[in-house]
């Protein structure tokens, strides 16, 4: 899976959790600064994203980078 599906995936669901526009949320926007985020919603998001791309994220990632882009990144790269 490449990098650009799963920022797409994760702007949508941070987006639908955080009620915000997804246009709003870019590959470099900081996860921590987004209005309303908490560990919650981060979990909410992961099982978002793991249901609308069919994929398991290991729950070691959750936290594991500070952009939308790392985080892409770092699920993109799990086997």
């Amino acid at each position: 899976m490449n990098a650009e599906t799963v920022e797409t995936a994760l702007a949508v669901a941070f987006a639908t959790r955080l009620d915000l526009d997804p246009a709003e949320i870019g590959p470099d926007h900081a996860i921590a600064d987004l209005p309303g985020i908490d560990s919650l919603a981060v979990l909410r998001v992961i099982v978002d994203v793991e249901t609308a791309l069919g994929i398991q994220i290991p729950d070691d990632l959750a936290f594991a980078a500070g952009t939308v882009r790392q985080f892409a990144k770092l699920i993109a790269e799990q086997p």
